[in-house]
């Protein structure tokens, strides 16, 4: 009964992870790769043509945050993209800075999770008349040039229903919330 649940619980993870990105001036969706994954991002002239990809974090104690910077290191590794990745330790302030920075320095997208995605639209403004690629994840974001998204709602309804099945009907129920941010 255990190992069902486990394994339930892990595929429904899995299906919370799942996200699309969108562009919010009807673009529509990158779900699909093309052949050449890196011919959408211009390149700046950085290194060996390395495209430059900032990526702006919420925090380094979230274990969401972590696995997300692993899998992201891993991209760039395998598309040959130069990623500098920074935190901003839950400060509004200190995430907009960063992302200034990434601007200033000519990045050719900056992907942020947006602690507050209004308080950002204007830099996120700056970056699209610099020529960045803005890229939101988990907030929806006018000024976003694309805004990746996940389906919370589906993926905790099919957690609840495979731990529901799991359970017979029968036994009692804990949600538990990690840290936010």
């Amino acid at each position: 009964m255990k190992r069902i649940a486990a394994i339930a619980l892990s595929l429904s993870l899995l299906l919370v992870t799942l996200a699309g990105c969108s562009n919010p001036s009807g673009g529509g969706s990158t779900n699909t790769p093309s052949a050449d994954p890196s011919a959408s991002i211009p390149s700046t002239g950085s290194p060996e043509g390395a495209k430059k990809i900032g990526l702006v974090q919420i925090n380094t104690t979230n274990s969401y945050y972590v696995g997300a910077s692993e899998a992201f290191h891993k991209g760039a590794e395998d598309f040959g993209y130069e990623l500098d990745e920074q935190f901003a330790e839950n400060s509004l302030e200190e995430e907009i800075s960063i992302i200034e920075n990434f601007i200033e320095l000519g990045y050719d997208m900056i992907i942020a999770d947006p602690q507050d995605a209004e308080a950002l639209e204007d830099v996120f403004q700056k970056g699209r008349d610099a020529g960045v690629i803005m890229v939101s994840l988990r907030s929806p974001m006018a000024n976003a040039d694309y805004n990746c998204l996940i389906n919370h709602y589906n993926g905790f309804y099919g957690s609840a229903v495979a731990c529901f099945e799991a359970l017979g009907g029968e036994g009692k129920v804990l949600l538990m919330q990690g840290q936010v941010g």
